[in-house]
């Protein structure tokens, strides 16, 4: 069964990993915001506590249109 169609019926989601580059690629034509493509767990508001966070499996970033 396809991935697609064993998502519908089993109502698991598919999942693709990626390098932080490969995530990074999607970004391409933004200028992407500090502090780049990094763990989502390393994301914080600004003035929040400084504190090392559990790295995460799970990349992400903001960017902004040019």
């Amino acid at each position: 069964m396809p991935g697609v169609a064993r998502s519908q019926v089993t109502g698991t989601p598919i999942r693709q990993r990626r390098t932080p580059a490969q995530v990074a690629r999607f970004f391409d034509g933004l200028d992407v915001l500090e502090p780049g493509v990094v763990p989502c767990s390393r994301w914080r508001a600004q003035g929040s506590v400084d504190e090392v966070p559990d790295e995460v499996a799970m990349f992400g970033g903001v960017g902004r249109k040019r």
